[in-house]
Order: C-alpha cells, then structure tokens, then sequence
C-alpha cells in the first residue's frame, strides 16, 4: 500500500507540472523496474541517494518530507 501511495503522489506531481499519459506511462514503468530491484537487494535506499547526489547534485537532505517544516 506504502509503495503505490508513493507512486501516485509522484504521477500526480507529475501531472501536475503537465506530464501526459504516454511520459507518466513510462515513469510508471521505470519507478517499477527501481523498486522490483531495490526489493530483489539489488539496488538500495543508499545507493539511489548516492548516485543523484554524485551524478546530478541532488543534496538528498533537501527533499526530505519534514512535517515541521511544511506546517503539517
């Protein structure tokens, strides 16, 4: 249940930014392949941290859901 929350609070963000079927269809697809890989051990929580962080500068702490801070 968690994990299709998740999926859909993020095609609906998408959505929301002007996303279409066919683009949501594909990031369906691909956030599937992820979590199949991250449940199988291949792939971790750390390891999809690291990796935006290295290779496009995501600082992971940025977009942490932080009830305090956004007033929830």
């Amino acid at each position: 249940y968690a994990v299709n929350t998740v999926k859909f609070v993020s095609l609906m963000a998408l959505r929301n930014q002007g996303w279409g079927a066919t683009r949501l269809d594909r990031f369906s697809e691909k956030f599937d392949e992820i979590f199949v890989d991250v449940n199988a051990g291949l792939l971790s929580f750390t390891d999809i941290m690291l990796t935006l962080k290295e290779e496009i500068g995501i600082e992971p702490s940025h977009f942490v859901v932080d009830k305090r801070e956004k007033g929830m």
